[in-house]
């Protein structure tokens, strides 16, 4: 996903050992054809899964699979602990203070706060003593899992790594403890699939030339790319590059930037983003303004490769995204041999953009405004470039976990509500202050962690949901939603029995909002249901902070809607209760600037979860209530997924 979210974590600290395991849409085209409250004073010590120091450098794990996964799951004997005494789990300890946890890490040689949260007890309270949601939807079952899922010894959870295999033992585990039966078919917990895995060497440099000279290109700091096939070696030569401004063919709006202009074999220049004005829904990004979209139009109009240009506020976060997100090892589907295909993929710094056009004696600032008119047309800028990389080839098998709570009722049990969450991450990449695990403690840990704890919660309902309800920690979204788009297109139960798609990707950790951002709303009648849901929390759901992002097409639930399926995503809340206004927002901002897709993803003593406790509960709200009605939902008439559905009738 190459940019922007949060995830998972969820479980009963009195049970387990947290330890430390530590875009084509041409047309818009036709798209795929515990029953009870921890008691933090009855903790008692539990093994830790490394024994020896910190792996922060990527260096391998003292323990073997199987004792890093017993050791984070290993139940204590029983026994209470003083009020007030710290308490090991793992090499985590803990300690309640009121009414806030902290978990403090030992190190060597001192000792540091890691972790401090608001447990949030004013949150149980708007919900009737005894319910289960009250009582399994906390801050520290939420925590407990993000803290297990994140941990340095699982390196990441990268697609295919010895930590990924140990997350899905432990979904596995942790699904099969709440009462889940396995949800992949065939009494299967795994729904196995192939990556293919492409690991490319670019030269340091990329020479451009044109008449008013050539032009040299640092890799990484200019520019980045990827191979487009999975082909071990390409080789490109005198490829002229066109600015295509956006690049987008919309019969609905009028628009075609390439008027029928032969690019066969080009290079083409895309400007991210889709054209400024009221157009296009105006500030709300469409997938014509993906970078996928980018790649995917001009392989179907037969272009070599495509080079999409990098700005901050067009792509919705910094070049050193790109740079740690894209590029070096990555990871497709076994491509169908008749799809159609670009030999490279890859981005453009603004700057380097401006040299490459100032070549051709053009400026980008002018190419950039006339993009901007439906009367566009493309520009061969008499430049080219010759580029020959090899890349190595291998097949890397993973899984997605899945797990299934059984419908209570006869007639609606053959239908299912869907949950997911991807459990992937970036696993180990270059080291930063000495650190190279990318944690993905936010994301997604912390998405995946709260769907556990929505499902203990479902299950321990007095009476099951009407409907099934399935369970997905999908893998591979990190390279590009790989994991549900398997899914959808492979899914345990037909497409069309899916009733809805609850997505959790990062999540809360500011503090409790006054808003419930939503995600693409307005797409479906689900928007019925959370804003009854929020207005009984006594807050407000509002549309994407920062709709310009296009965030509903980068996460999984947009390969559940490519199928039809009606899909509900939540972001950030960021009117922070007891915040000037602003504060969140800014928050915000800054983390997707500095710690998104960083190493530095880690839980941090400024993580306040009541938030997402809330939202938590929010969901597991809406998908019991779907699971219960007689009617499932349906996408808004006039929604570019409602004639996929429609297919379903």
């Amino acid at each position: 996903m190459l940019p922007v979210e949060d995830r998972d974590p969820a479980d009963r600290p009195d049970e387990r050992g947290l330890g430390p395991l530590g875009d084509n849409a041409c047309q818009p085209r036709p798209f795929f054809p515990a029953p009870h409250q921890p008691d933090l004073d009855q903790l008692t010590p539990r093994q830790g899964l490394m024994d020896g120091p910190d792996d922060r450098r990527g260096e391998p794990v003292p323990a073997d699979e199987d004792d890093r996964l017993e050791a984070v799951r290993r139940r204590p004997e029983p026994g209470a602990v003083g009020a007030g005494q710290l308490r090991h789990v793992g090499r985590w300890r803990t300690t309640r203070v009121r009414d806030t946890i902290r978990v403090v890490r030992i190190g060597i040689s001192s000792l540091a706060i890691l972790f401090l949260l608001d447990a949030v007890p004013s949150v149980a309270q708007t919900i009737a003593p005894g319910d289960t949601v009250a009582t399994v939807i906390t801050a520290a079952s939420i925590l407990e899992h993000t803290l297990a899922l994140s941990d340095d010894s699982l390196q990441g959870r990268g697609p295919g790594s010895p930590g990924e295999k140990i997350a899905q033992r432990y979904l596995i585990r942790e699904m099969e403890s709440v009462g889940l039966e396995p949800g992949a078919g065939s009494d299967a917990w795994l729904q196995p699939f192939d990556l293919v895995r492409l690991t490319s060497s670019m030269p340091d440099s990329l020479r451009v030339t044109g008449g008013a000279g050539s032009l040299g290109l640092a890799y990484g700091t200019d520019w980045v790319a990827a191979a487009g096939r999975q082909a071990a070696h390409t080789a490109i030569e005198d490829a002229e590059i066109v600015f295509v401004g956006y690049g987008i063919v919309a019969p609905e709006e009028e628009w075609d930037d390439y008027k029928g202009a032969d690019i066969t074999g080009k290079i083409l220049l895309f400007l991210n983003n889709d054209p400024a004005g009221d157009r296009f829904a105006g500030d709300t990004r469409l997938y014509y303004g993906r970078w996928t979209y980018k790649y995917e139009i001009a392989a179907e109009k037969g272009a070599t490769g495509a080079l999409v240009i990098h700005t901050t506020p067009s792509a919705g976060y910094p070049w050193q995204v790109v740079q740690s997100s894209f590029g070096g090892t990555e990871f497709e589907l076994p491509a169908p041999p008749d799809e159609p295909r670009i030999d490279v993929r890859g981005w453009l710094t603004h700057e380097a953009a401006s040299r490459l056009v100032e070549l051709a004696g053009q400026d980008l600032d002018a190419l950039e405004a006339a993009a901007q008119r439906s009367d566009f047309r493309p520009v061969p800028l008499e430049v080219t470039f010759d580029l020959a990389f090899t890349t190595e080839l291998d097949t890397t098998p993973t899984a997605n976990v899945i797990g299934r709570l059984p419908g209570s009722d006869p007639e609606l049990r053959d239908t299912t509500v869907l949950y997911t969450a991807h459990y992937d991450h970036l696993g180990i990449g270059q080291a930063v202050e000495g650190d190279s695990i990318y944690n993905g403690a936010r994301d997604n840990a912390l998405g995946t962690a709260t769907m556990l704890v929505i499902a203990r919660a479902l299950a321990e309902l007095p009476e099951r949901p009407s409907r099934s309800i399935l369970f997905a920690a999908v893998g591979a979204e990190e390279q590009g939603l790989l994991g549900s788009e398997h899914l959808a297109l492979h899914p345990p139960v037909p497409a069309c029995d899916l009733v809805a798609n609850l997505n959790l990707d990062g999540g809360s950790i500011f503090g409790r909002s006054d808003d419930v951002r939503q995600i693409g709303r307005g797409k479906s009648d689900l928007d019925d249901l959370l804003d009854r849901f929020a207005t009984e929390q006594g807050r407000t759901v509002l549309p994407e902070e920062f709709p310009d992002r296009g965030y509903f097409y980068r996460s999984d639930q947009f390969n559940l809607a490519k199928v039809g399926v009606p899909a509900l995503y939540l972001h950030t809340g960021v009117d922070i209760r007891g915040r000037s206004e602003g504060w969140g927002a800014a928050r915000e901002e800054e983390w997707v600037e500095t710690l998104y897709h960083q190493s530095s993803d880690e839980v941090t003593a400024d993580w306040e979860l009541g938030g997402q406790v809330e939202d938590a509960q929010l969901l597991f709200e809406v998908g019991h209530a779907v699971a219960d009605a007689e009617s499932p939902p349906a996408w808004r008439p006039s929604d570019e997924f409602a004639g996929i559905r429609a297919a379903c009738e």
